[in-house]
């Protein structure tokens, strides 16, 4: 698995201590992480981009995820509504923001019910 981030380091918007353990964790678990990290192209397997004014080519991937957090996209609500007697709209579903939002409204509405 390949973290890609555009930004200098990951995460930049979460507390440092937290994202220190996050780093941690996850080259723990053998994720590689590649930050300044321009992607210009998504490929079958991959991304073409370009680092340090480089192109660079990661492939040889089964699955790309792409977040960026543009808009919101939540076709669930209208579906949902009217057949649950309660419904929360939380993180990018409401709006595109931080985790870190997302976490502490999930948890507020949790310590709520």
């Amino acid at each position: 698995m390949t973290i890609v981030e555009a930004l200098p380091e990951i995460a930049a918007d979460v507390p440092s201590p937290v994202r220190a353990f996050l780093v941690e964790r996850l080259k723990a678990y053998g994720v590689q992480i590649e930050t300044g990290f321009a992607i210009r192209e998504f490929l079958a397997d991959g991304a073409v981009g370009e680092k340090n004014g480089e192109v660079v080519r990661l492939t040889g991937f089964d699955t790309v995820i792409a977040a960026v957090g543009l808009r919101s996209v939540n076709p669930l609500e209208e579906k949902l509504k009217g057949s649950v007697p309660e419904l929360y709209v939380i993180g990018d579903a409401a709006s595109p923001r931080k985790a870190i939002d997302a976490i502490e409204e999930g948890a507020r509405i949790g310590a709520s019910i």
